[in-house]
């Protein structure tokens, strides 16, 4: 009976070992994937900031309007790093349980409509156009901030996964009783 106790303990320490690695190589395939995001997520903007940068050494941007909105897009892109930046931050303190958001009362469709008009050049550049059916009057409790990258991730992934040259993005903001619903939808797969 106490070899069988030893035996059953021993197995019982065997699992939680085996269980112990599984976890491990879980979290590891976790980080991986979490890491090759960011570093997508990276080599976008530095990707347009390196276009527009060369256009306007080369003099492709020949006309004082065109630098303007060259210069415009390499200042929103630099903002969209910063906010990647940030972002790495921010998983390290979502790992370390310290999630910290301040969400305040803000007019939802501004907060979405700023946001497409600061990015319009570039997604014009990217032939993605945007629609909005959006009831204005619309205040919700929301972090501004970090709405915005979720506002940038729903556009990326428009053009990275896209099969059509141009997309076209509806914006719908609207209220259903006492809850906001935002749609986006685009025409990708």
């Amino acid at each position: 009976d106490e070899l069988g106790i030893v035996c059953d303990n021993f197995r019982a320490m065997q699992q939680y070992l085996r269980d112990s690695v599984e976890e491990r190589v879980q979290n590891e395939e976790s980080r991986r994937e979490l890491f090759s995001g960011i570093s997508h997520d990276l080599r976008t903007p530095l990707t347009t900031i390196r276009g527009y940068t060369e256009a306007l050494m080369t003099g492709i941007a020949n006309t004082p309007d065109k630098r303007k909105r060259y210069m415009a897009a390499i200042a929103s892109r630099s903002l969209d790093l910063e906010r990647l930046i940030n972002d790495l931050s921010l998983y390290n303190r979502l790992a370390a349980h310290q999630l910290i958001c301040h969400p305040e009362p803000v007019h939802f469709t501004n907060i979405v409509r700023q946001y497409a008009e600061e990015e319009m050049e570039y997604l014009a550049s990217k032939n993605v156009t945007v629609r909005f059916d959006t009831d204005d009057d619309l205040i919700v409790m929301l972090d501004a901030k970090e709405f915005r990258r979720v506002l940038f991730n729903l556009f990326t992934n428009t053009i990275k996964y896209r099969d059509k040259e141009s997309s076209e993005v509806a914006i719908s903001i609207h209220r259903e009783d006492n809850e906001a619903v935002f749609i986006y939808h685009d025409d990708g797969p």
